[in-house]
């Protein structure tokens, strides 16, 4: 019959801890990717939500703000 020392019981705890924290660093990173994949890819505001906060805010006039507009959804 095989009994265990001190050293193997202490190994194999030390080895869970290590594994089961890799296990927790490996899902928490997984839930970041795909909570927040979106906007690590696109890292910004479309141009169209931005323009709309500054005129909002009083940053830019009427005629700027439509002309900036029509630049933004021109289709050519």
């Amino acid at each position: 019959m095989y009994v265990w020392d001190t050293g193997t019981w202490v190994w194999m705890a030390v080895s869970m801890i290590v594994i089961a924290v890799a296990l927790a660093v490996v899902v928490l990173v997984a839930a970041r990717g795909a909570f927040h994949g979106s906007e690590d890819t696109a890292g910004a505001k479309p141009a169209a939500t931005i323009l709309d906060e500054r005129f909002a805010r009083g940053e830019i006039e009427r005629e700027e703000y439509e002309e900036r507009r029509r630049v933004l959804t021109r289709t050519e």
